[in-house]
């Protein structure tokens, strides 16, 4: 495997000796693409490999101007990439499956991207629904244990129903612990712990696809440090 961890801002970038990172970007203004694109550059600069998780702009919206609003500044981060963008699977504003126009314009809005980049969806808005969204759209698949395991679904039991296809997709596995609610009111995103089951469903998946980019996606030094001395 080869191991990263994500980053909002620089601010301990240089602690971790690791080639694989991931800027993770909650887009709301200019200001956070400049923010980017400096530590896209940074990364260059340190011959270190990164892939952009932009949120926050949807693929399947359907008000052609906000579209291509949302789908103007995918761009941007797209022409910045390294090894590509992360984007999120959708559901309908109201819950549901993709369809109609709406699935009509998240395949635009992806033709569109990978033309520049590839791009690989998460799990992230709807994880039971996960393997259609994929099997639907993906070319390239972030598989996420913790947003599996906040959803109550057994990771070792959907691995095994992986089509040999699926497998083959899976370019980054999102790497965290599911244990109840933080303060932010969502209950993954904590460090990893020794025996816990995330790290367990990793070694099942590394038996598939050894060569992925696993990527931790928990915050701060000290979770970062203790998260990967069970790696």
């Amino acid at each position: 495997m080869n191991l990263g961890f994500r980053i909002s801002d620089d601010k301990y970038l240089d602690e971790f000796d690791l080639e694989l990172v991931q800027i993770s970007v909650w887009h709301g203004s200019d200001e956070d693409f400049e923010r980017v694109d400096f530590l896209a550059r940074k990364l260059r600069d340190q011959k270190r490999r990164f892939v952009i998780h932009p949120s926050r702009l949807y693929l399947s919206e359907t008000r052609p101007e906000v579209w291509e609003y949302y789908l103007r500044h995918l761009k941007k981060y797209a022409f910045i990439s390294d090894l590509g963008l992360i984007v999120h699977d959708e559901t309908l504003a109201w819950g549901g499956r993709l369809h109609g126009a709406w699935a009509e314009a998240y395949r635009s809005a992806l033709t569109e991207l990978e033309a520049i980049c590839p791009v690989s969806i998460e799990n992230a808005s709807y994880s039971p629904d996960a393997l259609w969204f994929w099997e639907s759209f993906a070319n390239s698949i972030t598989f996420d244990i913790g947003h599996f395991e906040a959803a109550g679904i057994d990771c070792l039991e959907l691995i095994n129903s992986l089509s040999s296809d699926l497998i083959k997709k899976i370019q980054f596995i999102h790497l965290h612990r599911n244990n109840g609610p933080k303060e932010v009111g969502i209950t993954d995103h904590w460090p990893l712990e020794e025996g816990c089951q995330e790290i367990a469903v990793l070694k099942a998946l590394l038996k598939l696809r050894p060569e992925v980019g696993v990527i931790l996606e928990v915050d701060g030094e000290d979770d970062l440090k203790n998260s990967l001395s069970f790696l």
